[in-house]
């Protein structure tokens, strides 16, 4: 037989918008078949993962700003261990006030991160200044299905 592969599941919130005020894990990673219970605080480095923008975080640390947002995340020898145990994550909340649609969100000035534009420029008047950019560093973004590849530009 081959060894089991962990699995896993996430505890998330039941909340759109809520303060997390504490999180304990000490049932959870006690219960059986549980091998280790992650949250934000776990993560080495940044607890991101916006593909272009750096503005979502991987698991909620002092608040969560959607319903579902993941809290953490259980670790478990088997999908039935990991369900069980991920309901005995305790998470104190302090609900916020939620935002609730696109014209809600508009009169509140809230945005889910700050204005970003893509606009063409003089690509002729750039390449014609003194210092151009070698075009062996011009680069265009391709996006494929949301992954980001670069590719060269010829001149």
């Amino acid at each position: 037989l081959e060894p089991a592969k962990p699995t896993g599941e996430a505890p998330t919130s039941p909340h759109a918008h809520a303060r997390v005020l504490s999180i304990d894990t000490t049932d959870a990673l006690a219960s059986e078949g549980v091998v280790a219970v992650l949250t934000a605080r776990d993560i080495p480095g940044m607890n991101d993962v916006g593909a272009v923008r750096h503005d979502e975080t991987l698991l909620a640390a002092d608040e969560v700003m959607f319903h579902g947002h993941m809290v953490a995340v259980v670790v478990g020898r088997d999908p039935v261990s990991c369900r069980a145990a991920a309901q005995r994550v305790r998470v104190t909340w302090e609900a916020l006030p939620a935002v609730l649609g696109i014209p809600a969100a508009v009169a509140a000035e809230s945005y889910l991160t700050n204005e970003s534009r893509i606009v063409r420029g003089d690509a002729v008047m750039v390449l014609s200044v003194d210092d151009p950019i070698p075009p062996s560093l011009l680069a265009t973004i391709h996006a494929i299905n949301g992954i980001q590849e670069a590719h060269p530009v010829t001149l």
